[in-house]
Order: structure tokens, then C-alpha cells, then sequence
């Protein structure tokens, strides 16, 4: 494979990376300020931050990415995964907190 190529693959793999990363802490932050009021949706968090054009099925994948980091690292997951509404968390950390 030719090495701008790889390159490319290389750099889109780092922005994913980095667009997971960004997407989980800032929502992260807006719920520890706001709990679940004035969410934006996903779609619209994900389109601030995106450079890149990527299909509905990339999306989709960093969607899952950014929920399964939300739900490692903090303890919280999206209660719904449509995009075009806002978001909405449950944090499940809390909650095991509670119960205990």
C-alpha cells in the first residue's frame, strides 16, 4: 500500500480516537453541570467537533464508542440512541451507589 495511504488511514483512525474521546468528556461535563437539562442531540455534538465526512455506519460506530466510554470511565449511558433528540443520561454509577 502506498504510504499516503496508509498515512490517511493512520490519521483518520486518530481523529476517530480523538472525536470519541472529546465527545465522552464533553458530555460527561454538561451532565455533571446540567444533569439531563438542555442536552443537545448527538448529532449536533458530533457535527461541532467532525472535520471529516463520515458515513452512517462510521457514525454509528463512534456513537458506540463514545456511550461505551461514557459508561466505562463515568458511569453513565444513553437512555435512547436517536440522534436527532437530545440527550438523555442514566448514570448507573449513582444508582449502584444508592442500592448499596
Amino acid at each position: 500500500m502506498d504510504k499516503r495511504k496508509i498515512l490517511m488511514k493512520e490519521e483518520e483512525r486518530v481523529q476517530k480516537k480523538y472525536i470519541i474521546m472529546y465527545l465522552s468528556i464533553v458530555i460527561d461535563l454538561h451532565y455533571k453541570h446540567f444533569k439531563n437539562e438542555e442536552f443537545d442531540t448527538f448529532e449536533q455534538y458530533f457535527n461541532s467537533i467532525s472535520t471529516i465526512k463520515y458515513c452512517k455506519k462510521e457514525k454509528k460506530e463512534i456513537f458506540r464508542k463514545v456511550d461505551s466510554m461514557l459508561e466505562k470511565r463515568y458511569g453513565l449511558f444513553f437512555a435512547h440512541y436517536d440522534w436527532n433528540k437530545p440527550i438523555y443520561l442514566v448514570d448507573i454509577a449513582n444508582e449502584r451507589k444508592e442500592s448499596i
